[in-house]
């Protein structure tokens, strides 16, 4: 019992290393609607070790990766915010990560369910974002 948990703590942040850099949003959609691609001009986010700092108009949003599982299909990624009325809350989401680009799906309501798949149906409180990895 003990090797699989190792195994998979190893695991875990051989994936996490992928996350890390600058990454620019370049699509984002909430409830079903697109987000205008203006809205993302200054959108960067941050991830040093498992810590994400995503800037959008100025300010700054603190988040940490708590837990990633590449076990599963879609992976699942469980964000904790750090600040802001929503502090020490978690989001359950699932993210696909190729190469240069990462697509996370997940709640804006906090501790709601875990999507399953990469759609945002109408009203269901999901928001997805595409991510490019910024060059050096």
């Amino acid at each position: 019992m003990k090797r699989f948990s190792i195994g998979k703590a190893q695991t875990e942040k051989k994936e996490l290393s992928k996350f890390q850099g600058v990454w620019s949003r370049t699509f984002g959609e909430v409830d079903m609607v697109t987000v205008p691609n203006f809205v993302f001009v200054d959108s960067v986010m941050m991830i040093r070790d498992n810590r994400a700092t995503i800037t959008e108009g100025g300010q700054a949003f603190e988040m940490e990766i708590v837990r990633l599982d590449t076990s599963t299909n879609p992976k699942h990624i469980d964000i904790k915010s750090l600040g802001g009325s929503e502090k020490d809350s978690i989001s359950f989401g699932i993210y696909e990560l190729e190469g240069d680009t990462l697509r996370i799906c997940h709640s804006l309501k906090r501790q709601a369910m875990r999507p399953i798949k990469f759609e945002i149906p109408k009203g269901s409180g999901l928001v997805q974002s595409l991510w490019k990895r910024v060059k050096k």
